[in-house]
């Protein structure tokens, strides 16, 4: 079954719309040309402010740079807090390590592997 050929399509309106805009194009070029060389400041600041105004408008602008300080500060305090647990880590290693510290040696042995002396009762809650 051989498939329905389709219909021409009218490009006339196209090209006319096309025709004007490139017409528009051109006058506003003329018109900057002929406001000679401020005319040119004026247009780079226009689209200045219209690039600014889209980056406002835009997600991916103003609202996007906010989110990610508000993320960049949540994620510096965490390192903040890691650095505070990365010191007292080492303050515990400088313990255990030679020298030893009897003390610190102790503590660990009980906390970490269950020791207890000899003439100690352990109760262990649940």
């Amino acid at each position: 079954m051989p498939l329905p050929r389709p219909k021409p399509i009218d490009l006339a309106p196209l090209k006319a719309q096309v025709a004007a805009a490139g017409e528009t194009a051109q006058k506003a070029a003329d018109k900057v040309r002929s406001q000679g060389p401020m005319g040119f400041v004026y247009a780079a600041a226009t689209v200045a402010l219209v690039i600014a105004g889209a980056s406002v408008i835009d997600a991916q602008g103003l609202r996007r740079m906010k989110m990610l300080e508000a993320e960049c500060r949540k994620q510096q305090l965490a390192n903040d807090q890691l650095a505070a647990q990365n010191l007292q880590l080492k303050a515990r290693i400088d313990a255990l390590s030679e020298p030893v510290n009897k003390a610190a040696l102790e503590r660990a042995a009980r906390e970490q592997l269950g020791f207890v002396k000899p003439d100690e009762v352990v109760f262990k809650f649940e």
